[in-house]
């Protein structure tokens, strides 16, 4: 390794004796200076970022936060494993309860496997972005990127930022690998202590009108004979009432939790 490089030091040191190496020398900072100027610092620019790989969990929004808000913008998702289904969304005037009033795009994988999440903007000024995802799974990303993920409450910012961006045409690609959790017997995910209260005073009234009906039947019963269609609708409102509290907690627990 060191004969080629002494070697050209030798060749150059001849150089530098010859007449034709000084007057190379002499013009050749005219061929190679050129004009600076800041990075992206004229809107007609364009460029593209790409970032690393996100270990994410399924069915948890990935969120793209742009700020100040922006109103040219679009995303598209692809997805790299057999036509994964994911929710895509987009709001350009969003107040968020941490960052306050800003752009953001939210990605949702409904399934494991890779996504490949592009976002192209234009921006006339400088712009900030953050990364991150709503979820309650604090222990999985403590696994995939230790003590860089930083919390917010729900919100965990992923791979460091806030990012500024001067003004330009901006392509933003991410690539999102999303992972299944072993559901455990054990664990139940319960809403924020807010939308608990939505969530008892539901069902509460649900389960006071089944009770209502049950002890209504059951005393007509005992005066006279109830019919079973009486006997069968009371059935069926008991399973109808069963679903929609289930639908209530999933609302309150995932949708309000942390959705778009």
């Amino acid at each position: 390794m060191l004969r080629p490089r002494n070697k050209l030091v030798r060749t150059l040191q001849r150089l530098r004796t010859t007449p034709l190496f000084l007057l190379v020398m002499l013009f050749f900072p005219l061929f190679f200076t050129v004009p600076g100027r800041p990075y992206g610092s004229e809107p007609g620019d364009t460029y593209v970022e790409r970032h690393q790989e996100f270990d994410v969990v399924e069915n948890e929004w990935f969120l793209f936060y742009v700020k100040p808000n922006l109103h040219d913008i679009s995303a598209h998702c692809e997805p790299l494993d057999n036509g994964n289904p994911f929710s895509l969304s987009i709001h350009t005037d969003y107040t968020d309860d941490l960052f306050g009033e800003v752009t953001v795009v939210g990605l949702m994988p409904e399934s494991r496997g890779k996504y490949n999440l592009t976002i192209t903007l234009e921006s006339n000024a400088t712009w900030d972005y953050i990364i991150g995802v709503y979820s309650r799974n604090l222990d999985f990303y403590l696994e995939y990127y230790g003590k860089n993920v930083k919390t917010y409450d729900y919100f965990m910012q992923l791979g460091g930022g806030p990012y500024t961006r001067l003004s330009g045409n901006w392509t933003i690609n991410v690539i999102l690998d999303s992972h299944g959790l072993s559901p455990s017997l054990f664990s139940i995910e319960l809403p924020t202590p807010v939308n608990s209260i939505l969530l008892v005073t539901a069902a509460g009234l649900i389960v006071y009108i089944n009770v209502f009906l049950f002890l209504d039947t059951y005393f007509k019963n005992k005066k006279e004979t109830v019919s079973m269609r009486r006997w069968i609708l009371f059935g069926v409102v008991i399973v109808i009432s069963a679903v929609a509290i289930y639908q209530l907690y999933d609302f309150t627990t995932f949708a309000l939790a942390g959705g778009v």
